[in-house]
């Protein structure tokens, strides 16, 4: 690698070529140690704030949720990850006590389970912001009734962490 000779009053120094636009001057070598921290820490704060607005827009949701006092409801559950994709038609009422699943086509993914109740769904995404800490993680809401309409993470998509739930079909029953 090419140097250069850079004089300053205290030292002379021996400086590669590739550094020394960024360090024109001596008195300017700290703008540009503090740029590239700046750079290097930007994205770390914005994946904090992204995490906690994620997380309290849905403690927001699922207040509504329970505001709602809804006991009785069936929903479509649309499964997918790198596996393949599941179609899951889910009825949960007081009467039963587990959730009643009838599996429209696909397999039954083992992690069902999460999913079950709209309670669960809660949790997951929960689970998965502080698992992620909020890193190609999305979720979106039904407006109405607060429920988690879609969960979504994108890690990457070429792995096994890749999933997506979308709830559709939500119906309350009487």
């Amino acid at each position: 690698m090419d140097t250069i000779r850079v004089y300053t009053p205290e030292r002379k120094q021996l400086l590669p070529v590739p550094l020394l636009p960024f360090l024109t001057a001596p008195r300017l070598r700290y703008l540009s140690a503090l740029f590239v921290v700046c750079i290097l820490l930007v994205p770390v704060f914005f994946t904090n704030l992204k995490t906690e607005m994620t997380l309290r827009e849905s403690q927001r949701y699922e207040s509504l949720w329970d505001g709602l006092k809804i006991s009785a409801y069936q929903y479509m559950l649309r499964y997918s990850n790198a596996e393949g994709i599941s179609q899951v038609k889910i009825r949960v009422s007081p009467e039963t006590r587990f959730s009643q699943m009838l599996v429209i086509f696909g397999d039954l993914p083992d992690c069902i389970g999460e999913f079950t109740t709209v309670g669960k769904l809660y949790d997951a995404v929960e689970k998965h912001v502080e698992l992620f800490q909020g890193y190609g993680f999305d979720v979106e809401f039904n407006e109405t009734c607060g429920f988690p309409e879609l969960i979504k993470q994108d890690y990457l998509r070429r792995s096994n962490e890749y999933f997506e739930v979308r709830i559709t079909d939500f119906k309350i029953l009487d």
